[in-house]
C-alpha cells in the first residue's frame, strides 16, 4: 500500500469514527438517528451534511446495532464495504482500500443508494408505527459468531441486503416505542410505556387544545355566550335642541 493510499485508508476510517460518535452508542442513539435519517429531505443537504450522513450510513451498515440501550458499540467494523466497480464489497476485518483508487474517489453511498435505503427504512417503521407485521425478503446472508462477545455478525456482498438485515435488527428492539406524535406528526422513540407525544411542548399544545374544546373556548368565547351573527343597527341621533328647541311652525 503507497503512502498515498495510506493516507486515504486513514482520513476514511476518521471520518467513520466520528460519523459514530455522530449517531450514539446505545441501542435508542441509533433508533433515534434512524428516525431522524427517514424524516430528512437528503436533496435539500447541503454539500457537508450529505457527506456526513453517507458516512453515518456505511457507519451504521458496519457497527449495526449494539446489544441493549446501555452496552456501547464494539470497537472495529462488523462487517464493513468498500466500493469497487460501481457496486459496495463486504470484506472481511477493517476497509481494504489497497488498490489504484481513481483522484477524487468518495466512500460514499450514491444519492440513489441513500434514496433507496430511506424509502425502505420509512416503509419498515411506518408499519411499525401501525403495529402492522413485516415480512423481509433477505438474500443470502452469512451469520457469524466468535468469541468472547459472541455478537452475531452479518456478512454479505449485497449492500441492500445488510441494510434489510440491520434495520429489521433494530426494529426487533425498539419497534413498540416508535410512536407518530399526534401533534407535530414526527416520529419519536418514547422514553416512557405512557408517553404519547414528541415533547412536552406538543404534550402542553394539546392539552391546551382539549381545554378550550371543553370549555367552548375555540372561538375565544366562554359556553353559553352566542356568537355576534348580525350586525346591530346604528344608534338613532337625537335631534338637536330636544324639548327646549325651537319647534318648526
Amino acid at each position: 500500500m503507497t503512502r498515498r493510499e495510506e493516507e486515504t485508508r486513514a482520513d476514511l476510517l476518521a471520518e467513520l469514527r466520528k460519523a459514530g460518535t455522530r449517531i450514539g452508542s446505545s441501542v435508542d442513539d441509533v433508533s433515534r438517528w434512524l428516525l431522524r435519517f427517514v424524516q430528512r429531505e437528503p436533496s435539500s443537504l447541503s454539500a457537508g451534511d450529505l457527506s456526513n450522513l453517507s458516512y453515518e450510513i456505511v457507519h451504521f451498515l458496519g457497527h449495526g446495532v449494539p446489544d441493549d440501550s446501555s452496552r456501547p458499540v464494539e470497537s472495529g467494523l462488523a462487517s464493513p464495504l468498500v466500493r469497487k466497480g460501481g457496486t459496495y464489497i463486504v470484506r472481511k476485518g477493517e476497509y481494504d482500500l489497497s488498490g489504484p483508487w481513481p483522484t477524487g474517489w468518495k466512500f460514499f453511498p450514491s444519492p440513489a443508494d441513500i434514496e433507496r435505503f430511506q424509502t425502505f427504512a420509512a416503509g419498515a417503521v411506518m408499519s411499525a408505527v401501525r403495529g402492522n407485521g413485516l415480512v423481509l425478503d433477505l438474500p443470502p446472508v452469512e451469520l457469524r459468531l466468535s468469541p468472547p462477545s459472541w455478537k452475531v455478525r452479518p456478512h454479505t456482498e449485497d449492500a441492500g441486503a445488510l441494510w434489510t438485515y440491520q434495520i429489521a435488527h433494530l426494529l426487533g428492539k425498539t419497534a413498540p416505542r416508535i410512536h407518530l406524535c399526534p401533534e407535530c406528526k414526527t416520529l419519536f422513540l418514547a422514553d416512557r410505556v405512557d408517553q404519547k407525544f414528541c415533547s412536552p411542548r406538543c404534550q402542553q399544545k394539546d392539552a391546551t387544545l382539549r381545554y378550550r374544546e371543553r370549555h367552548g373556548l375555540i372561538s375565544g368565547r366562554p359556553r353559553g355566550r352566542p356568537r355576534k351573527t348580525e350586525t346591530q343597527p346604528p344608534k338613532t341621533a337625537k335631534p338637536k335642541g330636544g324639548k327646549h328647541g325651537k319647534s318648526k311652525r
